[in-house]
């Protein structure tokens, strides 16, 4: 297994969102709005450190929409449907209706690693951990 550096992580909102003008956010501001969230077992390292942040800040998100991969909360989030916390890169995609805010004071992180089955002696896979 090869673990990557944490990312940051920032709020997603639809960009008509009472909050959306700001540039950083506390977690407590989203205490009362819908959450557009990747379900745990198919984004689980970073359900749960959604979960943990906002629980230490007091909630539970209020799940509103699941969303099947974390490029399509961006969308949904545009849509409406909610808000969201992302991986800082996936501020890279620029999609016409959202606003993307920093978190204030929660030290939220996204953890990435790449993991591969022992003795498994692939051309393809050794030169692909090879690039790492």
């Amino acid at each position: 297994m090869h673990c990557f550096a944490d990312e940051a992580m920032k709020i997603v909102l639809p960009s008509t969102h009472r909050l959306a003008a700001k540039k950083r956010l506390p977690l407590t501001a989203l205490a009362q709005e819908p959450f557009v969230l990747v379900p745990g077992p198919a984004g689980v390292t970073l359900h749960d450190e959604i979960m943990r942040a906002c629980g230490e800040a007091g909630f539970s998100p209020r799940l509103a929409q699941p969303a099947p991969q974390v490029s399509s909360v961006v969308n949904l989030a545009a849509a409406g449907l909610g808000v969201s916390i992302v991986p800082a890169a996936i501020a890279q995609v620029q999609v016409k209706g959202v606003r993307y805010v920093d978190v204030q004071g929660a030290k939220l992180r996204a953890r990435l690693a790449l993991g591969w089955r022992t003795g498994d002696a692939s051309a393809a896979l050794a030169n692909f951990v090879g690039l790492l």
